[in-house]
């Protein structure tokens, strides 16, 4: 089943260890709320397929928007679970410096703060966190770019002459 990737602040918000003084099972921190940056009620997320073949396009284009290199913490789940909620999502398009990438944007939309409740419970025991290197993240960037797939206009004022200079470098190396 595809999964859906959200990016999220720190993944070790969302490790149940941090908390097992006093969560209960079934139950999320309000800490990993923050990760669920809603607004008018849908919640921006990446269609992410079966293979994850279109991953690190994902990442990267994220990771494009950002003024530099860094770690990117991102968390994938099965986009049944948005159902077991009864969340509806749309595909629309993404804002990245990636177009082809932009495809795979999706929104949860109508969300309540009981659904958005509901899913988090769910979510938290079985999300797949993950965290990509700043060197990784580099890399996945730098090879977009080189391919084509990046529009330098889009990409952030202060990384963009970050990512030229790799290039450059990566072309006369």
């Amino acid at each position: 089943m595809p999964s859906f990737l959200i990016r999220i602040n720190n993944k070790r918000t969302w490790d149940r260890e941090a908390y097992a003084e006093w969560l209960d099972i079934g139950q999320a921190p309000a800490d990993v709320f923050r990760d669920f940056r809603v607004a008018e009620g849908i919640l921006s997320v990446w269609h992410i397929e079966n293979d994850r073949s279109n991953l690190n396009l994902v990442v990267a284009a994220l990771a494009a928007t950002r003024q530099s290199f860094d770690v990117f913490d991102y968390a994938l789940f099965n986009q049944e679970l948005t159902s077991s909620s009864d969340i509806k999502f749309l595909a629309t398009a993404g804002d990245t410096p990636i177009p082809s990438a932009n495809l795979w944007h999706r929104d949860l939309t109508a969300l309540t703060a009981n659904k958005l409740s509901v899913l988090v419970n769910t979510l938290f025991d079985v999300i797949e966190k993950e965290r990509i290197s700043k060197q990784e993240v580099k890399s996945l960037i730098v090879e977009a770019a080189r391919d084509g797939k990046i529009e330098f206009a889009l990409t952030n004022d202060v990384l963009r002459p970050q990512i030229l200079t790799l290039i450059g470098s990566a072309k006369s190396g």
